[in-house]
């Protein structure tokens, strides 16, 4: 085959070595095998415009560098092709950059699960804070590294995964704890790892029925339209209350939380109390859709002498400290058990098929 070769001579690298380097990439580029024979130095000079040494120089690199063997007398071959270790990659993708990721407690708990689980392992992990396209396509393109696929931990970005998903339909795209609902013409390569909300309300609601409880109120917080994780716990509350005909009505027992950003929540919590507290209701206990909620409503539990007779319970463990130093009850959602499925899904080594997956919570009761 013909060899091209363009030499910057007023490149910082060696002639010699520009020639090396670029018929090293033409015999990749090509796949010629093993054995195959090379240009004569002569040749290389001549498509190479260089002097006779120089090609000679070139050839003899390739020697040394084991890209080729010489024969006396019969000339330059391609050497037998070395075998470079694949490195496995998965990608993780949030919007937050890295010290942002820290201090956000849910994608804290999924990137750290993602790090525990993969360490001592043979997958890399890389942490995406911008559209992953050009970096995926970056990586399906490069020989030595296999894209396994993307963990993603932002449910903003869903729409934009659907369509990478089409884009890259090799790959696997994992979401992690959305609770959202995939449309109908979802691509096949896309599964969604969440926490079955629903059990856990119902797991909570029916602790508290065991013990006697029969009224109870729910304070909730707006998410975005397509998230339903809050949705399904109050679904769950609601359930078991009707299954076990306690009194809890949807239309009055239901408390929206006023607050609109992450810290305002436990505000929200004190005055979604004071609120429905102030107008005569008196539940045995409030459940809450999440463990700042609750804490705010300890506080005006507290603070109005009513903490013996009204007790609360949150959702989430997130923070653990938080919990222990309130000593509320609450439902532990096991985040590091979505992350590590999620790779097994990448790796192909979970038993569980694509789609929607559930992760039953754990009931956390203080002493």
């Amino acid at each position: 085959m013909k060899f091209e070769v363009h030499i910057d001579r007023n490149g910082e690298q060696p002639v010699y070595l520009q020639i090396r380097d670029q018929l090293k990439s033409q015999i990749k580029a090509n796949g010629l095998r093993s054995g195959t024979r090379m240009p004569s130095v002569d040749l290389v000079a001549e498509f190479s415009r260089c002097s006779l040494r120089t090609a000679d120089l070139a050839m003899k690199a390739l020697v040394e560098d084991g890209t080729c063997y010489r024969r006396p007398k019969k000339g330059t071959f391609i050497g037998p092709q070395k075998k470079t270790a694949v490195r496995n990659i998965c990608g993780v993708w949030s919007n937050l950059n890295r010290q942002d990721v820290s201090r956000n407690l849910v994608a804290s708990h999924l990137v750290r699960g993602v790090q525990e689980t993969t360490a001592g392992t043979p997958l890399d992990v890389t942490l995406l804070t911008e559209d992953p396209e050009e970096t995926i396509g970056f990586y399906r393109t490069m020989e030595p590294f296999d894209f396994r696929g993307l963990l993603v931990v932002d449910r903003e970005n869903f729409q934009r995964t659907l369509k990478l998903a089409r884009l890259f339909p090799e790959i696997k795209f994992v979401l992690l704890n959305y609770h959202i609902r995939l449309p109908e013409d979802c691509p096949e390569n896309v599964a969604l790892i969440m926490n079955n909300d629903r059990l856990g309300a119902r797991l909570l609601a029916e602790h508290y029925i065991s013990q006697g409880v029969r009224k109870f109120a729910v304070v909730m917080r707006e998410l975005h339209p397509d998230d339903l994780t809050y949705r399904e716990r109050l679904s769950g509350f609601a359930e078991t209350a009707a299954a076990h005909s306690c009194l809890f009505d949807l239309e009055k027992d239901v408390v929206a939380s006023s607050s609109k950003t992450e810290k305002d929540i436990r505000r929200g919590g004190y005055l979604a109390a004071k609120r429905y507290l102030e107008s005569g209701n008196r539940p045995e206990v409030i459940f809450t859709v999440n463990d700042y909620l609750a804490c705010g409503i300890q506080q005006y539990l507290r603070e109005e002498k009513l903490e013996g007779r009204i007790r609360v319970a949150g959702y989430d463990m997130l923070n653990p400290d938080l919990v222990f130093n309130c000593g509320f009850d609450t439902v532990a959602v096991d985040y590091p058990a979505m992350s590590r499925l999620g790779i097994e899904l990448l790796r192909g080594q979970a038993s569980v098929s694509m789609r929607n997956i559930m992760i039953d919570p754990k009931l956390y009761i203080a002493k």
